[in-house]
């Protein structure tokens, strides 16, 4: 499944009732720059999509998850990355 998770609340509700047992995460965005010329704002960038985009998905598949396993269940979040 390819998400466009350029809003925060992007994978609201994605995994509802899809049944998924695992969700592996990855976003990523390189600058090309060198560290000496590279603005601010795209460092800010290359930062964020890695951490932000990341945990919206995350969190939506594991309130699936729980939702579907009942009361007093758990949902495992693992990050590599």
């Amino acid at each position: 499944m390819r998400l466009d998770l350029s809003g925060p609340m992007a994978a609201t509700g994605v995994f509802d009732g899809a049944g998924y047992d695992l969700s592996v995460d990855n976003a990523g965005r390189i600058r090309r720059e060198g560290s000496v010329d590279l603005a601010r704002s795209d460092w800010d960038e290359v930062m964020d999509v890695p951490l932000e985009a990341v945990f919206g998905p995350c969190q939506a598949a594991c309130q699936a998850r729980m939702a579907r396993s009942g009361e007093g269940q758990r949902a495992c979040l693992v990050s590599d990355g």
